[in-house]
């Protein structure tokens, strides 16, 4: 039988388009230790103009581009970016070591990789130098730092009109169940495998999940690794933190280890979070005594409880909207 909800052939840039046109000025991200906030408007724009500087590096349809950072703006408008110029998304977990990284860079053929500076005790220049020798001492690229790596504020003035027409012409050529991102499963049993997911599969996977689950009324914070689902709800603002709650928030999505961390430091006593009244859970199995003490000492109204794998894009089911916490941990 059909679903209740139709699906959607569009791309990723068409679905960007669409959000744009229906609330443009409406804030689409905030990152909160940037100082970053962008509208709508702006975000489409800006990632138009990255777009047309990976054109202009030579980077072409069906390419791998990989992302290895942590929670920054950069990582929805590479993301975005990505897709609007048929280069498919290969997400790096940022706290790689340099055999993990340069396994994954050469499984999938990477052509470029977008990266931090520092993340906690990660130098991601260190670690590149380490798997890349060279790399301190190429001249190879136009545009360059003093340390011969390219700045994304550089790649992004980096686009031409030749570049644009370049973009124009693999815009329109892109199909809804071409690739766009691949996603490495954890590895738990042997090395990571990179799942091949299609704009048709991450599109519908994330509309339908925030369809139910989420409100079109509130702003929402999420963990950065797939499709956000502020363009599926117009309005909606998604939060970009470093760790964990900063700033009033809706919905709050984590993992079961995340949450506890989260409940047990003292961090979260500094914030107000009496606006938080959504819990969305994945990645391992819930436990009760986790969802009484979310609905404790969070006074949660609702906790979704999210089942699925990587290869599906990567939600399966969820619980629904009604069900009570006793349940959510049960049902998954």
């Amino acid at each position: 039988m059909p679903g209740d909800i139709p699906l959607s052939s569009l791309t990723v840039s068409k679905l960007l388009d669409e959000t744009v046109d229906k609330c443009g000025d409406r804030i689409a991200f905030i990152s909160v230790h940037q100082g970053i906030s962008k509208s709508y408007t702006d975000f489409r724009h800006e990632v138009a103009k990255l777009a047309s500087g990976f054109i202009s590096l030579g980077l072409r349809k069906g390419d791998r581009i990989g992302l290895c950072c942590p929670n920054c703006y950069e990582w929805p408008l590479t993301q975005y970016a990505a897709a609007k110029a048929g280069l498919i998304l290969v997400n790096i977990n940022p706290v790689s070591e340099p055999m993990e990284l340069d396994y994954c860079l050469k499984k999938v053929g990477c052509k470029a990789l977008v990266t931090w500076d520092i993340f906690k005790t990660q130098n991601f220049y260190n670690i590149l130098c380490e798997i890349i020798p060279e790399l301190s001492k190429s001249t190879s690229c136009r545009l360059k730092s003093s340390n011969g790596i390219l700045n994304i504020s550089d790649v992004i003035e980096s686009g031409n009109k030749e570049s644009d027409e370049i973009l124009s012409s693999i815009e329109k050529s892109i199909q809804f169940d071409d690739p766009v991102n691949i996603q490495y499963t954890s590895g738990t049993t042997g090395k990571p495998k990179g799942a091949v997911i299609s704009h048709h599969n991450i599109i519908n996977n994330v509309l339908i999940t925030c369809k139910n689950r989420l409100s079109s009324a509130e702003p929402s914070l999420t963990k950065l690794r797939c499709l956000h689902p502020s363009l599926f709800l117009p309005g909606v603002s998604v939060v970009i933190t470093p760790h964990y709650i900063s700033v009033p928030v809706h919905s709050y999505l984590r993992n079961p280890t995340m949450l506890i961390d989260c409940l047990n430091s003292l961090q979260l006593q500094k914030y107000d979070i009496s606006s938080l009244n959504q819990v969305i859970i994945g990645g391992s199995a819930i436990t009760e005594n986790l969802l009484k003490d979310l609905k404790n000492l969070l006074k949660l109204s609702t906790v979704t409880a999210a089942y699925g794998s990587t290869e599906n894009g990567p939600v399966v089911a969820v619980n629904g909207v009604d069900e009570n916490f006793e349940k959510a941990s049960k049902d998954f």
